[in-house]
């Protein structure tokens, strides 16, 4: 079978792309765009919610480590499991997120799988590390670097005598 991909209404081959236009197909695939801006916002938000930097780099350590062998282990028995496409129910999400991808490895659309499946268990696999690691994040702080409001606004309104 032929590999091959469509992006912003341009078909792919990809056994025959190079590096560079792998790559360009690559980032104008929307899910690979879309974590991408989910882990940059997650490192914004980390940034300005954590207490201390050891327990931020620590979690960003365990996570590295841990979700590939989550995700392994997911792939291997749940989605290689036989209860997800005997069932009514989960048949047809099973088709796309797993069959789909082994019936052609190459095709970017099925490579990476659907949004509404690996997000929630990208959250599901790392906040509770950063959760126990961490613990609950510091009360919100100014973002001085996006809004510093005005002198004036520093200044009491009414002064007691």
């Amino acid at each position: 079978m032929q590999s091959t991909m469509t992006t912003s209404k341009r078909r792919h081959n990809l056994a025959r792309m190079n590096m560079h236009d792998l790559l360009r197909a690559f980032f104008q695939y929307a899910a690979v765009r879309t974590y991408l801006i989910v882990g940059a916002i997650s490192v914004v938000a980390a940034l300005h919610w954590y207490v201390e930097l050891w327990p931020l780099l620590v979690a960003a350590l365990a996570t590295i480590f841990v979700y590939p062998l989550v995700w392994y282990v997911l792939h291997r028995y749940v989605l290689h499991g036989q209860y997800l496409y005997k069932s009514p129910l989960t048949a047809s999400m099973w088709k796309r997120i797993h069959f789909d991808h082994h019936q052609d490895p190459n095709d970017l659309s099925v490579l990476f799988g659907a949004l509404y499946t690996t997000l929630p268990t990208i959250g599901a696999v790392t906040l509770p590390i950063g959760y126990a690691i961490g613990g609950q994040p510091a009360p919100p702080r100014p973002l001085r670097l996006v809004y510093s409001p005005p002198a004036f606004m520093n200044f009491p309104i009414a002064y007691s005598t």
